[in-house]
């Protein structure tokens, strides 16, 4: 049992390699636990509000969280030693949903109509996309050159990222708000859940 937090917990999120546990709260602080020993390792401070949104990159180096107060901004720190690295800042709406890519160089972060992507090891804007609804989940293909977005209205919408994020498609059929995206491995089929009940399977190729 991880005993430490003085409030409730809100978020939780394993490192990749299954060793380190985030945990976050109403106390503002993000605890860093060994998940073989149970032991505390670091607190993670510098939120104004209570924490409900932690991630660990992929390579697992950095943490990012997300609290109520300053829902449109993302706080970094690295995972070892527990320092704050910088803050993303520009959006003008609540955070809804934020990920990393596969090789943890880019963070895509969707607010509102607007989906950001972001330089991981600067904080530096990369580009804005306009969504065209409340964007609800995010997922990026395992090569990094496809963001998909689900949104309030039910829609799927597919980018090209490279060379420059440019709109490939729309997908239609949920009847309520997405609220989850997953990539295949190979990155050809994407899982989208619904607030309607349903999981729909779309081939992004075609």
């Amino acid at each position: 049992m991880l005993d430490g937090h003085p409030d409730a917990i809100k978020a939780l999120a394993l490192s990749p390699d299954n060793t380190k546990l985030a945990t976050a709260g109403g106390d503002w602080i993000v605890r860093v636990w060994d998940v073989g020993t149970g032991k505390y390792i670091n607190s993670l401070t510098g939120h104004s509000g209570a924490v409900n949104a932690v991630a660990f990159s992929p390579d697992g180096k950095i943490i990012a969280g997300r609290d109520v107060l300053s829902r449109n901004k993302i706080k970094f720190w690295q995972t070892d030693p527990g320092a704050h690295l910088f803050t993303l800042e520009g959006h003008t709406t609540p955070v809804t949903e934020y990920v990393f890519s596969a090789d943890s160089k880019t963070l895509a972060s969707g607010s509102g109509n607007e989906i950001r992507l972001w330089k991981v090891n600067t904080g530096n804007p990369i580009s804005s996309l306009d969504a065209v609804k409340n964007v609800a989940a995010l997922a990026l293909s395992p090569d990094g050159k496809t963001l998909a977005s689900g949104t309030m209205d039910g829609q799927v919408q597919v980018w090209n990222l490279a060379p420059t994020p440019q709109i490939q498609s729309t997908f239609t059929g949920h009847r309520g708000s997405v609220y989850v995206l997953m990539f295949s491995p190979d990155g050809k089929t994407l899982a989208s859940g619904s607030s309607d009940g349903t999981i729909l399977l779309w081939n992004i190729e075609q």
